[in-house]
């Protein structure tokens, strides 16, 4: 099995809750029941790491946390939130990611780069464990802070407050009161134009470049879950939910699967800081980096394949 196919953790998909979301809704009241929901599987999932670290706890509160920032650039355009708290979300969120990260490294990558090369990996268990025990530790001091407290208060009280609306102009606030289902229809398909963009040479592309393109497909994705409940379960039919079902599919499928190559590139990262300043690691970290080089090199077919899946696909309710 290659690399790329190996590369994440078997976690639980991320918690996420319903939106119910009435007929006839508003720009302004998709985005405070969106942000609500994001929130509460945020706290939830708070709630467990609280009392011990656990890394699966971790990824959902993760995911959480990007899907609340993926609903913030959907509605810039619209509304925002004051700059402080958009500080502190970039705060928690880079305090969560890189405690995943290097979880990922010691669950996913390490296990199948063992297989190759035990030597290497075994020499570098004792300063990987070193390096874990700070980062689990970072990320329960963090959700267990004032600070972290401070943020989830300051966030429930711009919803409740509307906080967005100060210094709006009227012609502003008419804004939020447009068509939530337009608005929607129009922002899928402008992140499919983007994402359409970014893949036009995703095969020549830099691992910089498969990040944005990766990020692309995310936000699509989180978009598209977003807004679904818009268009009235109730009211769809059989065939419609189907086609809505699959497209949602073959989008998480491509994610993951450039999740996947993310995870193999950010673990050769991890290898190099491995390295600084650790005279015994530094050459088995070395090796490791080559070896995970080498196989990311040829790593990328599924990914072509999940590509072409899903660009032969319709975009349902909002066009190609």
């Amino acid at each position: 099995m290659g690399l790329a196919a190996t590369a994440r953790t078997a976690a639980p998909v991320a918690h996420t809750r319903r939106i119910e979301l009435p007929e006839g809704m508003t720009v302004e009241r998709l985005f405070a029941s969106v942000v609500a929901a994001c929130l509460q599987g945020i706290a939830a999932e708070r709630r467990s790491l609280a009392q011990a670290y656990d890394a699966n706890s971790l990824h959902r509160m993760r995911v959480g946390l990007r899907r609340l920032r993926t609903a913030l650039g959907l509605f810039r355009d619209v509304l925002t939130l004051p700059p402080s708290l958009r500080r502190e979300l970039d705060w928690l969120t880079a305090t969560l990611g890189q405690a995943r990260d290097w979880d990922v490294l010691n669950e996913s990558i390490l296990p199948v780069l063992g297989a190759a090369a035990p030597d290497a990996c075994a020499a570098l268990a004792c300063a990987l464990q070193e390096m874990l025990a700070a980062q689990h530790a970072a990320v329960c001091a963090a959700v267990g802070s004032l600070r972290y407290a401070r943020l989830m208060r300051g966030l429930q009280r711009c919803l409740q407050a509307r906080c967005w609306r100060a210094g709006m102009k009227a012609s502003q606030r008419r804004r939020l009161n447009a068509s939530a289902l337009k608005f929607a229809q129009r922002m899928l398909a402008r992140y499919r134009g983007r994402l359409r963009r970014r893949g036009k040479c995703w095969r020549k592309a830099n691992p910089a470049a498969r990040h944005l393109l990766r990020i692309a497909v995310k936000k699509l994705r989180y978009a598209y879950e977003f807004f679904l409940p818009l268009y009235g379960a109730k009211k769809t039919s059989k065939r419609a939910g189907k086609k809505r079902a699959r497209y949602l599919a073959a989008l998480s499928a491509l994610q993951d699967e450039l999740g996947r190559l993310n995870d193999a590139a950010v673990a050769g990262r991890l290898l190099a800081e491995l390295q600084g300043g650790r005279a015994s690691p530094a050459g088995c970290a070395s090796v490791l980096r080559g070896y995970l080089a080498a196989r990311l090199a040829h790593a990328d077919k599924p990914v072509r394949k999940r590509w072409r899946k899903f660009w032969q696909m319709p975009a349902p309710d909002c066009g190609r």
